[in-house]
């Protein structure tokens, strides 16, 4: 039984598994600094949940697909899946209960929960009336 354990670890060592390298590039489109500033300019620099004014906002993907699941980017939409957001939010955005990290293909298919995208919609709304 120890051999056996042992051969298996001298295995794992001389044969490790290598590391899938995604290229995240791809979720962005050429214009993507285009569609970021215009996202912060239509929100007047306000974060999409907390709405504090704040001019250095990060725009958060809620998704990187639509709903067939092709790749959204170059194609992204203010309030649908693209929210201006302060560091702070941005970081809750990203939290385990609020993102779901997919280990198949992380590139597209990481993305916001159903309840935090209603919130970031909801939120964005009331923005929009608001300012």
């Amino acid at each position: 039984m120890k051999i056996l354990t042992l051969i298996k670890k001298l295995i794992k060592f001389l044969f490790p598994k290598r590391k899938k390298h995604f290229d995240y590039s791809k979720r962005y489109s050429p214009r993507w600094l285009l569609i970021s500033k215009r996202a912060k300019i239509a929100t007047k620099y306000h974060c999409c949940l907390c709405h504090r004014k704040d001019y250095q906002l990060e725009t958060h993907h809620s998704t990187y697909q639509n709903w067939l699941g092709f790749p959204i980017a170059g194609r992204e939409r203010l309030g649908v899946n693209i929210f201006p957001l302060c560091k702070s939010c941005h970081n809750k955005a990203h939290w385990k209960n609020n993102y779901i990290k997919d280990k198949k293909n992380p590139v597209f298919w990481n993305r916001n929960t159903k309840q935090f995208i209603k919130l970031l919609k909801h939120n964005y709304r009331k923005l929009m009336r608001k300012i």
